[in-house]
């Protein structure tokens, strides 16, 4: 479950700081087992820290961790949850969790509905089951279990904007 989007090698090593062929030889060498597929959450921001360890070269403190442990098939450990952000500063600006399971998205737009996804039965997110669902008071408590674990994420990185998701109700 990767939200990202796709970048030119050349692209990526520009963003590493390293040249394109160190990339391309990573890729082409094997090393990353082509086909590769892993269930767990991960985010694009991943990708990074993995080229950086495959590379040898330490990482910059950031966000992401390697993705190294679920491509080399040892995903012990790993979290059940990834969570991204939307429009830091816009009116719509949200924050999301996912899990293999579900997607649930709050935005911080008192004007704008939260959004909740079954991924397992709906995995093209094409039905929110909160808003104007007939069937919303049957996932409410779903989603207030998945605010609880995105609360808890923004306070160990002391989120501004977790006063906020707080005291805010499920939209």
């Amino acid at each position: 479950m990767v939200e990202s989007k796709l970048l030119t090698l050349e692209q990526a090593a520009e963003l590493l700081g390293v040249d394109y062929k160190t990339v391309y030889r990573l890729v082409r060498s094997g090393e990353i087992p082509a086909g590769r597929v892993a269930d767990e959450p991960v985010n694009s921001i991943d990708i990074f820290a993995t080229i950086f360890d495959y590379l040898g070269i330490p990482c910059p403190k950031q966000e992401g961790k390697s993705l190294r442990p679920l491509v080399e098939g040892n995903a012990g450990g790993w979290s059940e949850y990834t969570f991204s952000e939307w429009g830091w500063d816009t009116w719509i600006a949200s924050t999301t969790l996912v899990s293999r399971d579900w997607k649930y998205v709050w935005t911080r737009s008192a004007d704008m509905m939260d959004v909740l996804f079954d991924l397992g039965n709906d995995p093209d997110e094409t039905t929110n089951l909160l808003g104007k669902n007939p069937d919303r008071a049957k996932y409410v408590p779903r989603a207030k279990e998945i605010r609880t674990e995105m609360l808890a994420w923004m306070e160990t990185i002391k989120h501004p904007f977790r006063e906020a998701l707080a005291k805010s109700e499920i939209g």
